[in-house]
C-alpha cells in the first residue's frame, strides 16, 4: 500500500497522473516477482522521471535474467509478466552488480500541455 502511495505522489508531482494505474500494477509486479523469485535478500526499486516518460525498476539479489515465459491455461501462477508487457511499453532486465538483476519497464508520458513541468 505504501509503495503504491508513493509512486501516486511522485507521478502527481510530476504530471504523470495519467499514467499511474498502468505503473502501480507493473510495479506491484515487478517487486511481487522480487519477493517469490529473487533470492530475498535485497530488493529495491526507484521511478526515474525520463525525456520520455517514466522509468520503472526494481532489483533483486538474484542473478538469473528474466524472460517472458509462455504458460499453459491450467497454470495459475506466473502470468504477472504478462501483465507488465501488456501495460508497460517496454520492459526487460539488466545485471546489478555480481549477483543481481533490474527488472525494469518504460512508460511513455502523454503528450504535455504547454507550461507543464
Amino acid at each position: 500500500m505504501q509503495l503504491r502511495h508513493l509512486s501516486r505522489g511522485l507521478l502527481r508531482h510530476w504530471r504523470l497522473e495519467s499514467l499511474s494505474d498502468r505503473v502501480e500494477t507493473v510495479l506491484a509486479e515487478l517487486v511481487n516477482n522480487a519477493l517469490v523469485h529473487g533470492g530475498g535478500s535485497a530488493i529495491g526499486f526507484r521511478l526515474t522521471l525520463t525525456d520520455a516518460g517514466l522509468l520503472v525498476e526494481v532489483a533483486d539479489s538474484t542473478a538469473a535474467l528474466v524472460s517472458q515465459v509462455v504458460y499453459e491455461d491450467p497454470d495459475e501462477h506466473g502470468r504477472g509478466l504478462l501483465l507488465v508487457e501488456a501495460f508497460a511499453d517496454a520492459w526487460g532486465t539488466r545485471p546489478w552488480g555480481d549477483a543481481g538483476k533490474w527488472t525494469w519497464a518504460t512508460f511513455t508520458a502523454p503528450a504535455r500541455t504547454e507550461g507543464a513541468r
